[in-house]
């Protein structure tokens, strides 16, 4: 399940949710935002990050500024190599 979740203290309902229900999480923190007003990276106030990585996450942080084409295909590669290491494709070439 994809899921964006906003830079809000109330995202942790939505991250318990998925803990509670056993996912594990891949987080790519847009840092900064694509339509923030500032250019340079904020900290982790909240501690989601921290959070992520204590529950074994993959997490990366990636410019919202930045093409989108880059930060898609990183994702597209993790989810390709988690599903080929789980028997999950139909063929080698999807």
């Amino acid at each position: 399940m994809l899921c964006s979740m906003q830079y809000v203290a109330e995202v942790n309902k939505t991250v318990n949710f998925f803990v509670e229900n056993n996912y594990s999480f891949y987080t790519q923190w847009l840092n900064p935002g694509h339509n923030e007003t500032f250019d340079i990276a904020q900290a982790d106030y909240l501690g989601i990050i921290s959070r992520m990585l204590s529950l074994h996450s993959t997490v990366s942080i990636r410019s919202g500024k930045e093409p989108v084409k880059g930060r898609g295909m990183e994702i597209v590669d993790f989810l390709y190599g988690w599903a080929k290491s789980k028997g999950l494709l139909m063929s080698d070439m999807a």
